[in-house]
C-alpha cells in the first residue's frame, strides 16, 4: 500500500525530479520506516525546497494509526508534472 494520491519516485531518482515537485506547496517524503525518507528531504533541501516534511515512522506509522491507505500503483513521477 502507499499513502492516497501520492507520487512515487524513488530515492535513487529524486534529486533529478526535485524541480518537478511543487515549490508553493509542502512536501511530505514517506518510505517504509522513515529511514531513507530522511535522505530523500535532505536531497529536497540541497535542492532548494524550503517546505518538506519527512512523515515520521514512515508508511508503517501512518498505516498503523490507522490512517487511510491506498492499494494499487501510486502515481508516477510525471504524474507530479501535470
Amino acid at each position: 500500500g502507499h499513502l492516497p494520491e501520492s507520487h512515487n519516485v524513488p530515492l535513487g531518482e529524486l534529486a533529478s525530479h526535485a524541480t518537478t515537485l511543487p515549490a508553493d506547496r509542502t512536501v511530505v517524503v514517506q518510505c517504509q520506516s522513515g529511514a531513507r525518507s530522511s535522505i530523500a528531504a535532505s536531497v529536497l533541501l540541497r535542492a532548494g525546497h524550503e517546505r518538506v516534511v519527512n512523515l515520521r515512522g514512515g508508511f508503517v506509522a501512518w498505516r498503523d494509526a490507522g490512517h487511510p491507505v491506498a492499494h494499487g500503483a501510486a502515481a508516477s513521477p510525471t504524474a507530479v508534472m501535470s
